[in-house]
């Protein structure tokens, strides 16, 4: 400790953070904290010495001036040792990005410290990173539209350059591109300049989200990977669409070291939430939402979370602490392209169409509001004023339904793959409902998708679906058949039989058929059989709307017709 320490007026600091550092990942996390107060000339040192906390280098750079970030595990770093919970540290400079709870007690600032945090009790919030490029070109990372868009500047002067803004759902935002601009502190919209990477707090299971804006308009071709997250927590992403755009003109789809797999659209948020392959468009705020996960496409053409181990990618882990790696640049890709007219000074990166700034609400239900970034509560837990106990949004979330289980009516991927005419319900169907030990084996997620192949002459039909016993256990070793016929042509027909994998999920891709000659086929079970367990059709899921068993007595089979060019 130096006496008058704090008249110092340069970047000194007990703990110094790199502001112009180009990685804002998810690195830091400690416990265990132990101070010699004496030297230190006291607690205060802590709380509100500006030397304590200081960012070295340039402020105009936007990643980890905003987006820096460390989890106090135990609240021995900060001294927010009275919470029982990690305390997460975010920049001030980043705004609401970092303000995980408006709720008395919850957060406050250290703005004393040269480089001030806003310091949050992380609830059951997890964070995470990636990078997005707009287009397919570009450097490891910077998109290459920054470069068409901005021809005079260097790659080391485009990370001072904003490229747009990222804002929590449920605040009214700020759509303006000059906004907060470092070393302008930004209030609920925080901008983020031409680095790839964005890293922020989630938990998004039953609200919130973060909506993603771009100054020069929506991305025609988005790409998202090098994914840093738990698996199994769900984080959502929407960005608005120019108002022309219509779901046909929407696509995306998964890759994994070429492989391909097509998201479906989904009938509302709440399934998105619920699954990892679906996406959804509310047409009327022309708004696209979709749900980043850290997914991998296997050689049998299903999505699935990514094998860690497998891959290589372990997670981090000292004295009970872990920090999750992120997976590779050809592991897990996900690509939206829009069939816009795009605009010309960036070469087809973005629409040329522009969208309006529009930050979805958190949908809470009747008489709630929002109390943090994913939660709804009453209005007087914000001032602390309530007169009775209230369901506490952090113990209990305030909106029912399972966190990890999908929903299982999931529309096919283009209106002509069954048909269907009852849209999907979001309802929670894919979830346990154990009511006996018998050994029993069902269909408790189906999903099928159809596309296009060779430039539309031949088209083809995937089968996904997972199975399970009563017990809500997945069962691996389940031999599948699927028995398929041309719907003109009976003569015309074929089996296809897969095993089921470690997961409970099987894949099964129907032959290519001409599209010149097959309009559509008639697909049932030919059979299902595991040892040590009985097929019961009745207990299989609803699909599609119709009230009944897919695959049972009352509904025996799906009409699949041929996908329009």
């Amino acid at each position: 400790w130096a006496e008058n320490g704090d008249d110092i007026e340069d970047s000194t600091g007990f703990i110094t953070v790199p502001v112009n550092g180009f990685a804002p990942e998810v690195q830091l996390i400690s416990s265990g904290w132990e101070y010699d107060w004496d030297t230190l000339g006291g607690t205060n040192f802590v709380y509100n010495s500006s030397l304590f906390f200081s960012g070295s280098g340039s402020d105009e750079f936007h990643s980890m001036q905003h987006m820096s970030n460390w989890v106090d595990a135990d609240g021995s770093l900060t001294g927010r040792t009275d919470t029982g919970d990690n305390i997460v540290l975010g920049p001030a400079a980043g705004g609401e990005w970092w303000h995980l709870d408006s709720r008395p007690n919850m957060c406050e600032t250290r703005s004393d410290w040269k480089f001030p945090q806003i310091l949050c009790n992380r609830g059951n919030r997890q964070l995470a990173s990636y990078m997005t490029f707009v287009d397919n070109a570009g450097s490891s990372s910077m998109s290459g539209a920054a470069q068409l868009l901005h021809p005079n500047e260097s790659s080391n002067n485009l990370r001072k350059v904003r490229q747009g803004s990222m804002t929590h759902f449920g605040l009214e935002g700020d759509g303006s591109i000059d906004a907060c601009e470092p070393p302008t502190p930004c209030q609920e919209t925080t901008s983020r300049s031409w680095d790839a990477d964005i890293t922020g707090p989630y938990d998004h299971t039953f609200h919130g989200g973060w909506y993603l804006q771009w100054d020069a308009g929506t991305p025609a071709h988005l790409t998202i990977h090098r994914i840093q997250m738990i698996e199994g927590t769900t984080l959502i992403n929407a960005m608005s669409l120019p108002p022309s755009l219509a779901a046909a003109d929407i696509t995306v789809w998964a890759e994994s070291y070429t492989r391909r797999y097509d998201l479906m659209p989904a009938a509302s948020l709440v399934e998105v939430r619920n699954t990892i392959d679906t996406y959804y468009f509310h047409d009327t705020t022309s708004t696209l939402y979709w749900r980043v996960v850290t997914g991998y496409v296997d050689s049998d053409s299903t999505l699935s979370w990514i094998d860690r181990n497998a891959n290589g990618i372990q997670t981090f882990s000292r004295e009970g602490l872990d920090i999750v790696d992120t997976t590779g640049q050809n592991q897990y890709l996900l690509h939206i392209d829009l069939d816009c007219e795009t605009d010309a000074v960036a070469k087809g990166a973005f629409c040329e169409e522009k969208p309006s700034f529009n930050v979805p609400g958190m949908d809470c239900p009747q008489g709630m509001v929002r109390v943090a970034i994913d939660l709804c509560g009453q209005e007087c837990e914000l001032d602390d004023s309530c007169q009775e106990n209230t369901s506490h949004p952090t113990e209990t979330p305030l909106t029912a339904g399972p966190t990890d289980s999908p929903i299982t009516n999931t529309p096919t991927e283009a209106p002509t793959d069954a048909p269907q005419t009852n849209a999907p319900s979001d309802a929670q169907t894919d979830q346990p409902s154990p009511t006996s030990n018998d050994p029993d084996v069902r269909i408790s997620l189906l999903k099928i998708s159809n596309r296009l192949l060779n430039g539309g002459q031949k088209w083809r039909t995937a089968i996904s679906m997972t199975l399970r016993d009563t017990l809500w256990n997945k069962i691996s070793g389940v031999s599948v058949s699927v028995s398929w016929m041309d719907i003109n042509d009976s003569s015309n027909n074929g089996v296809v039989t897969k095993t089921t994998r470690a997961n409970g999920k099987v894949g099964l891709n129907l032959p290519k058929f001409n599209t010149n000659e097959v309009d559509g086929v008639v697909v049932s079970i030919d059979s299902i059989s595991v040892d040590g367990y009985v097929y019961n059709e009745e207990l299989n899921i609803e699909y599609g709307g119709v009230e009944c068993p897919i695959f049972s007595n009352g509904c025996q089979s799906v009409i699949i017709n041929k996908p329009e060019a």
